[in-house]
């Protein structure tokens, strides 16, 4: 093991600034380019082998039980684009 890049998981957590950034960035967007965005970086992870099919399906079960059947629904169709 490399301990010079181990992290923890606060090392993988966003600083407020980080997150106020993205909230900029993302607030003003209409659903339609939202996904389209969303699409695209699809589109390059899956070029570059950076999806991770388990950590993937983590992130699905861990979420979920959170979701109405609405936001499921939309879930499951993200989920198909990532395989």
């Amino acid at each position: 093991m490399d301990f010079r890049s181990y992290k923890t998981a606060k090392d993988d957590c966003a600083s407020k600034d980080e997150i106020e950034e993205i909230y900029n960035r993302y607030s003003s967007k209409s659903s339609e380019e939202l996904e389209r965005e969303l699409n695209a970086r699809i589109a390059s992870a899956k070029a570059n082998g950076a999806i991770d099919p388990k950590s993937v399906r983590t992130f699905y079960n861990s979420v979920k039980g959170m979701l109405n059947d609405r936001q499921l629904k939309r879930l499951d169709e993200i989920m198909k684009k990532l395989q």
